[in-house]
């Protein structure tokens, strides 16, 4: 018999599909994805871990940079009910990526998938396998690679490995950083799903 297949989103419902993320506008590391009141993981999507999930991961967005050079960095996390997301467990980051500057609402998006590869029964850790990749468009005109740059997540050595307490439930959210803050530079998150795909 072949194997059953299915997907769900994992991350329905508001504020993850009724809303985009607070922008990010100073130099600071915030998060970026749609959250739960103050980004504390207060409204997990994820309640529980096994050997064998997959959890694929898209983000979409919008980018805004003044003729100031900018780094962007972005990250996914994971975190416990009741902590802030950026205090939480890093899954994956992209590293500084040096975006152009002089533009206005340029998209950027981040396809990842997480998995869920060890897991043992009775214990409260399973060990989470992320990888992916960050696109940005770099000028305005269509139909043509060349104005798209890609950044690998993690930035080198293949997948990040990281250990999750399963016995809490976890927000899954993107978090993201700008290096600095001269010329009103944003980023912001439009669109965030986390897809159960087995």
């Amino acid at each position: 018999m072949p194997v059953q297949a299915w997907e769900s989103l994992a991350n329905t419902g508001a504020p993850w599909q009724t809303a985009s993320g607070t922008t990010l506008s100073t130099a600071a590391t915030a998060t970026l994805s749609p959250e739960g009141t103050g980004g504390t993981g207060a409204d997990p999507q994820v309640y529980s871990f096994y050997a064998g999930q997959v959890i694929r991961v898209r983000a979409r967005g919008i980018y805004t940079l003044g003729s100031t050079a900018t780094n962007i960095t972005f990250a996914l996390y994971a975190s416990a009910s009741g902590t802030a997301l950026s205090g939480g467990t890093s899954l994956a980051t992209a590293g500084a990526m040096a975006a152009p500057v002089s533009v206005t609402g340029l998209w950027w998006k981040i396809d990842a998938y997480i998995q869920i590869r060890a897991f043992a029964q009775g214990t409260s850790t399973a060990t989470a396998y992320t990888h992916g990749e960050v696109s940005i468009q770099t000028a305005t005109a269509a139909g043509t690679t060349s104005n798209v740059q890609m950044w690998p997540m993690p930035a080198t050595s293949g997948p990040t490995a990281a250990s999750l307490d399963v016995s809490l439930t976890h927000t899954i959210g993107l978090v993201g950083t700008l290096s600095q803050a001269t010329g009103s530079p944003t980023v912001t998150c439009t669109q965030f799903l986390l897809e159960q795909v087995n």
